[in-house]
């Protein structure tokens, strides 16, 4: 009995840290500034920019609230074009395909 309880103990522990680390991953407050970023400018390339799209660049801008914090993108495409990106603040949804982090 106490070596089965000495097995699950630690898979439950390592289980439950990962529980709360996927649902914190899904607030917006957990990742920087940098990471949004980076990770608008994939959904960008991956949606807009296509070999067979009608846009041949873009330009990213963040924009802040007035409590200065990352709220907003602006994306400004070649040769015309734009879209606002909305940085949700919770898309726990996401891990149920529910969601994104991201409103366009």
């Amino acid at each position: 009995m106490r070596k089965r309880t000495a097995v699950i103990l630690p898979v439950v522990a390592v289980l439950a840290v990962a529980l709360i680390i996927a649902y914190l991953s899904t607030f917006s407050w957990f990742y920087s500034d940098e990471t949004h970023t980076k990770r608008v400018r994939e959904l960008v390339e991956k949606r807009y920019m296509t070999e067979t799209g009608e846009y041949t660049d873009y330009e990213l801008f963040p924009l802040y609230n007035e409590n200065e914090e990352l709220a907003y993108f602006l994306v400004e495409f070649e040769p015309f074009g734009y879209v606002y990106i909305f940085i949700n603040e919770t898309c726990f949804l996401q891990f149920f395909g529910g969601y994104s982090m991201y409103t366009r």
